[in-house]
């Protein structure tokens, strides 16, 4: 059985449970992505580190803008253990379709736990993000701010002298998208008794792992070379703009790699 025919019956089985309106499962979509990216890291004072960022990232094989974003965040180390951090994130998020920039902004809370064993070490990371979209017009179909819990699980090598291996996966699960109730009329061939359940649909949208390696050059410079499959899916919902007719349910699912470097400056 094919990869393609594995996920497609997986995400059919998961989306089986929201008591919904049967959705049409679109074709699985691939591409290669790219993600370069440059940061810093300032110590403030103990425990307390100050960190600002810029990346970029594009699609279709390389050859369309994905979005640009900058970002500006705190992080706290209570102890060995547990490590806190706040963030905000400005994005310009490219869409095709209209061929357009459109400014997004993103808050971020989380929680880093690592456990350490001789060379290895395992790290449990933990974020609520909420993302207010501009581009949002009709909150029928989407919420103007998603909320999603971020969940990765991460393992690492640090035995040898100046590069460090490391692995890890991650859930993305959306906790407000935008649901309802519907029931397919077969002789009409469309929606009937439409009603719009607000934003109560939480499920995983979001299935990611990676590989990768930190170069340490030295003491304050590291550059961090990773590869990384995604598996996501979209519920697309399509209504007018009063909330009163469900024009389509469909089901977008995408098998994406990305190739990512990422230089970063501590002092």
């Amino acid at each position: 059985m094919s990869i393609k025919k594995i996920l497609s019956l997986l995400c059919a089985a998961i989306l089986a449970f929201p008591a919904v309106a049967q959705g049409t499962m679109e074709d699985l979509t691939t591409d290669f992505r790219g993600r370069i990216s440059a940061g810093i890291d300032k110590k403030l004072v103990r425990r307390l580190h100050l960190s600002a960022g810029f990346e970029a990232r594009f699609r279709d094989n390389f050859t369309t803008p994905g979005r640009l974003s900058a970002e500006v965040g705190l992080s706290y180390k209570f102890n060995k253990y547990l490590k806190a951090n706040v963030s905000y994130t400005f994005i310009e998020q490219w869409k095709s379709s209209s061929a357009a920039w459109y400014p997004r902004h993103r808050a971020t809370v989380g929680l880093t736990g690592t456990l350490r064993a001789g060379y290895w070490s395992f790290q449990l990371r933990e974020r609520f993000q909420a993302t207010y979209q501009s581009d949002v017009t009709n909150t029928f179909q989407e919420p103007k701010v998603p909320l999603y819990l971020k969940s990765r699980f991460k393992v690492s090598y640090k035995g040898f002298q100046k590069v460090e291996p490391y692995a890890y996966a991650d859930l993305r699960l959306l906790m407000n998208g935008a649901n309802f109730e519907a029931v397919w009329n077969t002789s009409l061939n469309q929606y009937t008794s439409y009603r719009f359940l607000n934003y109560s649909n939480a499920y995983f949208n979001r299935y990611r792992g990676a590989l990768g390696a930190v170069w340490k050059i030295n003491k304050k410079n590291a550059l961090d070379f990773y590869l990384m499959l995604d598996y996501c899916y979209d519920k697309n919902i399509d209504t007018n703009k009063a909330g009163t007719t469900l024009k389509s349910f469909t089901i977008g699912q995408a098998l994406n790699t990305t190739a990512g470097i990422s230089y970063e400056f501590s002092f």
